[in-house]
């Protein structure tokens, strides 16, 4: 693929998927993402949907044997397109299939570039049992190692859960690597310039010193600029130990801070994790136990919402009336304008009914809607959210998940399966 026929065929999207504004907005709809070429659903499991920018493009992973490249054993990569209904293979290197697993897609803005982690032992640096990180490039076919030393060498111990810029540029990384800046027993946070290809440790502070305890769980900005992640290295601001907070890092100015604050500006007096950033780097999502970041009183985890720019956080876990959620409530993503929250839930008060359950907060209409849900309105089972940042486009219109309900389609199968909702306005 050209990247003018990228071009071409992102206008066909505007045109086909009605793309170009709430005016034209259809009906919301749970739709297949993880289906073969023909329309046939995965015959396997599969999960952690993440979208580009449009939603055009997902990514996912699947043992799925009937998608290409699939053997049923091992988990591999791929990209739904929407347009042309085809599921092609991310996770390939010269042409051929991973030869071990490959998980926890992140996409760029424009569907071209795809990050995952890989054990494949035919793949750049692959041993066949070593984590790696590799992106692969949708449009020159290339897939090339990013957990590497300088010089060259694959890390020496495992990196995982990475993240994409949305703009293809970098690509930020957990890891346990020593020659990575892991000390093999706390994992660190490193990124990595595509362009300029070299890598820096992230988890440091000022000085340089890297952090002394656990960093990971990274969701990095569209610029590439912002990065947020968990930490409960007190060097890094994280003096609650052994609770996590979450950690905003500006690649600009090199500055770490803790953003899991009340409004007043306290640190969350709990365990905070699952952080997210939208795309443009103004809001932040994470869950928490704590009793001092509004009305919760730290018996669940619920999901809250920061915006860096006034310093404010706000619960999101609640009901349309109001209502606490009554169980445990996380790994949520917001639209760049703050008003759309997706998260998942256990509460029954939120519509959970005894399975993990996709939500839709809207923060201006004070309504939370669900969105694993069949034709004609029932939840599915065992939905969750993938563990990537892109799981709501930026403008807030389309979701994604992973759920496991045989009244969802492809779904009758028994296997979980990955899908979109929308358009939402």
């Amino acid at each position: 693929m050209k990247v003018r026929d990228v071009v071409a065929t992102a206008v066909a999207t505007i045109l086909v998927l009605g793309l170009a504004g709430p005016a034209s907005a259809a009906k919301p709809k749970t739709r297949l993402i993880s289906r073969a070429t023909s329309g046939t659903p995965g015959d396997n499991d599969s999960y952690n949907p993440v979208l580009s920018a449009s939603g055009r493009y997902i990514a996912f992973e699947s043992y799925a044997s009937n998608l290409p490249g699939g053997n049923g054993s091992n988990e591999q990569v791929y990209v739904h397109d929407r347009v042309t209904k085809k599921t092609r293979l991310v996770s390939k290197f010269a042409g051929q299939p991973g030869t071990g697993d490959s998980y926890d897609p992140s996409i760029s803005g424009d569907g071209r570039y795809v990050s995952f982690t890989s054990t494949a032992s035919n793949f750049p640096g692959g041993d066949g049992a070593t984590e790696q990180i590799y992106v692969h490039d949708r449009v020159t076919k290339k897939t090339r190692l990013v957990s590497k030393t300088p010089g060259g060498a694959p890390g020496g111990g495992h990196s995982s859960d990475s993240a994409i810029s949305g703009n293809g540029r970098v690509v930020v990384f957990e890891t346990e690597a020593p020659n990575l800046g892991g000390s093999g027993a706390d994992e660190q946070l490193r990124v990595y310039n595509l362009r300029k290809k070299k890598g820096r440790l992230l988890s440091k502070t000022k000085a340089g010193v890297p952090g002394d305890g656990t960093s990971n769980d990274p969701a990095i900005s569209h610029s590439g600029r912002y990065v947020v992640f968990e930490t409960d290295a007190p060097n890094l601001g994280a003096n609650n130990s052994p609770d996590d907070q979450i950690a905003l890092w500006d690649r600009k100015t090199g500055r770490i801070r803790i953003v899991s604050r009340s409004s007043s500006g306290a640190k969350a007096d709990g365990d905070s994790d699952d952080p997210n950033i939208s795309a443009n780097g103004r809001w932040v999502t994470f869950s928490a136990d704590s009793t001092n970041l509004g009305p919760a009183d730290g018996t669940y985890d619920q999901a809250y919402l920061r915006d860096l720019a006034k310093r404010k956080t706000r619960l999101v876990s609640k009901s349309s009336g109001g209502a606490i959620g009554d169980d445990d409530s996380g790994d949520g993503a917001v639209s760049d304008d703050g008003r759309f929250i997706v998260f998942e839930t256990f509460a029954p008060n939120l519509g959970a009914n005894g399975d993990f359950q996709i939500l839709l907060r809207d923060m201006k209409k004070n309504m939370t809607k669900l969105m694993s849900r069949d034709a004609a309105g029932a939840p599915g089972s065992w939905a969750f959210m993938s563990r990537g940042q892109r799981t709501i486009t930026p403008d807030g219109r389309f979701v994604s998940f992973d759920a496991r309900g045989t009244n969802l389609p492809g779904g009758a199968g028994g296997f979980n399966q990955t899908y979109i909702r929308g358009p939402l306005i």
